[in-house]
């Protein structure tokens, strides 16, 4: 699985009429299409995850539950609630 985080500037941009100078990856699709993704600061990323390790992969292991997963339940969410007084 690839994994891309565009930090602050990075962007995407999709069958580019040229490529620009802060293309550092451009992939090209069995259809023809040319993805670029343009990040002229450099402060993203791109990682390839075994696919069966995402959830162990170090920036998502810190994540919470997805929202609409199994794993948010009212137990999980007293539990990270607990001993807190900070509005939400």
């Amino acid at each position: 699985t690839m994994v891309f985080h565009l930090g602050m500037s990075g962007r995407w941009r999709i069958d580019p009429s040229e490529l620009g100078r802060h293309d550092h990856l451009v992939l090209e699709t069995g259809k023809g299409h040319v993805l670029a993704l343009n990040d002229p600061r450099r402060f993203g990323s791109v990682d390839l995850v075994d696919t069966t390790a995402l959830d162990s992969f170090p920036p998502f292991a810190a994540l919470g539950p997805e929202p609409l997963g199994p794993g948010l339940t009212v137990g999980h969410m007293a539990q990270a609630f607990a001993g807190r007084i900070a509005a939400v």
